[in-house]
């Protein structure tokens, strides 16, 4: 389980987690597709930071990881990098 968790807080991990999570998203609100694309990008941006820091939480609880500032800064800029690629991957659409 800790290999898991430890992959997780890859850009690749969290944009698993987060696909996993927008398809619940689409289907429990179904007006996800009426917001403004402004709105999206800040709520993707903030579901990419809070995988990012509850799978670094999860880590540090479970499996005794260490939670220091580069662990942090670590899982933030995978959050941040995991964003980015997914916009950078949708933005022909734009």
């Amino acid at each position: 389980m800790c290999e898991v968790l430890k992959g997780s807080l890859t850009e690749a991990g969290i944009g698993a987690v987060l696909g996993v999570l927008l398809s619940y998203v689409v289907e429990w609100y179904p007006k996800w597709d009426t917001l403004a694309a402004r709105v999206k990008r800040l709520v993707l941006l903030g579901l990419c930071l809070l995988i990012a820091v509850a799978m670094l939480l999860l880590n540090w609880q479970l499996c005794g990881a260490a939670l220091d500032a580069d662990t942090v800064w670590q899982a933030l800029s995978a959050g941040l990098a995991a964003f980015a690629a997914g916009q950078v991957a949708h933005l022909r659409k734009l």
